[in-house]
């Protein structure tokens, strides 16, 4: 809007100019009195046209020029603000995606140490069922079922932190859609 005031401002006047008077009212009369008296105080009109056209640069070509950056200049900031706003938008669904991926991963890892930990703690008591452990048989099976505890803990760790990331992903993505 604004470049567009500075182009018609640019452009060649062309102005229409109209002027009366009555000669007369020196005295302190009112006009119909010097207008009545056709000989001293006659009235006058003129009429003209006033014709206006730059000859090279001037201040409304600078202004109109100076105008046309800053549509050019917001255009450009315009652009690069909804650039930035998709490439954000993008990066966070990408991350959603990747945490979800890893998400599943962890499950399927978790599920899988249970059923490690299944299998040796059935094997525990199996083994405490046919009679005592005896010698490495019992630390053997002991050192199984602590390494299979602990493998279990560390797979609920990461599927507790898969499962934070993702939260933490889909509060990003809200906040870039702007909810």
């Amino acid at each position: 809007l604004r470049e567009g005031m500075a182009q018609n401002e640019r452009m060649p006047q062309l102005d229409l100019v109209l002027e009366g008077s009555v000669n007369g009212g020196g005295t302190g009369e009112f006009i119909g009195q010097p207008f009545n008296d056709a000989f001293d105080n006659r009235p006058s009109y003129t009429a003209g046209v006033r014709f206006s056209v730059p000859l090279g640069p001037d201040e409304r070509d600078a202004r109109h020029k100076r105008r046309r950056l800053e549509t050019v200049q917001q255009a450009l900031q315009t652009r690069t603000l909804v650039d930035t706003v998709l490439l954000e938008l993008e990066v966070s669904a990408n991350e959603l995606a990747t945490a979800q991926n890893e998400l599943v991963e962890r499950a399927e890892a978790l599920s899988l140490a249970k059923a490690d930990q299944k299998v040796i703690e059935e094997r525990w008591a199996a083994g405490l069922g046919s009679g005592a452990p005896t010698g490495s048989d019992g630390v053997f099976y002991l050192d199984q079922l602590l390494t299979g505890l602990d493998r279990l803990t560390r797979a609920e760790l990461d599927f507790a932190e898969a499962q934070s990331t993702v939260m933490v992903a889909r509060a990003n993505l809200s906040r870039v859609k702007g909810t």
